[in-house]
């Protein structure tokens, strides 16, 4: 039995194939086959033109930062600090209106009260137009309160502002009087210590929801904290 001749494959194209024998036709005709040493070469690691060193860590992650800035105006850390200062002097008129209901002889602790309601008020007026300023359009204040949502802090915080700010108005007009105005003037006060309250914590809520790990890991407390550092701060 004769076998057909072959070439020498290092002669050939790569693909060993004879012409002499056989015709090659079709769309991989034109193919050109490469031998293993010009792969070799091709992947082969260039000799060092310098010693290699550590390079400087990038800041940049593929040409983007690492960080993305902060989007915050000025007025959001202006909106917390009113926003928790007016609450707490809220829920503290609230403390003293209860402490002392019907005691004439108190005067002066009542007074008192009066006053943080008055505070409350310029706080939480103050704090919501910084919060409406940052939001760029009145409007969008609004559409947050189209729905209440408990699982969101932003919906939750729009309705806690805007409960506590006329409540904290109208206890701050009829409270200390006598008759039906003397009686809505103390139930606002109690409902704007309320409000006054959850004013204060939910912004401890809202900087909590964040991806920031450190604020997020303290998601428990960082409400709790915010209470006692305005708390304090009084």
């Amino acid at each position: 039995m004769r076998y057909p001749q072959t070439s020498d494959p290092v002669a050939t194209d790569g693909r060993d194939f004879d012409d002499r024998i056989g015709e090659v036709s079709g769309e991989a005709a034109e193919q050109r086959a490469t031998h293993a040493d010009e792969r070799l070469q091709a992947v082969a690691p260039q000799p060092w033109a310098q010693v290699p060193g550590v390079a400087e860590p990038s800041p940049t992650y593929y040409g983007r930062p690492m960080l993305k800035p902060p989007v915050w105006s000025a007025d959001i850390p202006l909106y917390y600090f009113l926003g928790g200062a007016a609450g707490a002097a809220l829920a503290l008129g609230a403390g003293i209106q209860y402490a002392f209901r019907g005691d004439g002889r108190m005067r002066e602790l009542r007074r008192l009260s009066a006053r943080c309601h008055w505070i409350g008020i310029i706080g939480s007026t103050a704090g919501a137009a910084f919060l409406i300023h940052d939001l760029g359009r009145p409007s969008r204040f609004v559409y947050m309160m189209r729905v209440f949502r408990p699982s969101s802090p932003m919906n939750m915080g729009s309705w806690i502002l805007a409960g506590a700010a006329p409540a904290a108005i109208v206890t701050g007009l009829f409270i200390n009087r006598r008759g039906v105005l003397g009686a809505i003037g103390e139930a606002a006060g109690y409902a704007s210590g309320v409000f006054g309250a959850a004013l204060a914590g939910y912004t401890g809520v809202l900087v909590a929801n964040t991806v920031l790990p450190i604020w997020q890991d303290a998601r428990r407390w960082m409400p709790v904290l915010f209470i006692l550092k305005t708390a304090v701060s009084r």
